[in-house]
């Protein structure tokens, strides 16, 4: 049952974000800073 609910749900969901671009306003990730001393 978790399988079919996952199968249908998270392609909609990552759908739904793609969508609504609030990808693109985001800062792109910085991992250099996470690295350095």
């Amino acid at each position: 049952m978790v399988f079919a609910e996952a199968t249908t749900v998270v392609p909609l969901i990552a759908s739904d974000a793609y969508h609504r671009e609030a990808w693109k306003g985001r800062e792109k990730p910085r991992w250099q800073k996470l690295f350095a001393k």
